[in-house]
């Protein structure tokens, strides 16, 4: 219910598939982000961690299989764009 990335990619199809059909397959490094009920002790968990992947990851693929990829960002106005809370009230006053 409290979605934390609200970031959007917006990719050419052809450059794409390329990337994935090349030594990587389109695979980016994963990891875990563990969040823990106590930073301290580390034995439980706050919610059920899920593997995550950087999306800054994807340009370095581009980068690695296309001779001169097309890579830019857009910024927009804070109050342009979907700004999701991400935490629940309770963690939002912690």
């Amino acid at each position: 219910p409290f979605p934390g990335n609200a970031n959007n990619l917006v990719m050419s199809l052809p450059e794409y598939t390329k990337t994935l059909r090349g030594e990587d397959q389109g695979v980016v490094l994963e990891f875990v982000n563990p969040k823990y009920k106590d930073e301290k002790a580390r034995t439980d968990f706050k919610k059920p961690t899920r593997l995550e992947c950087m999306m800054q990851d994807i340009p370095k693929l581009y980068q690695k299989e296309l001779e001169s990829p097309n890579i830019g960002f857009c910024m927009f106005d804070r109050w342009f764009t979907f700004s999701p809370a991400k935490n629940s009230l309770e963690a939002g006053q912690e």
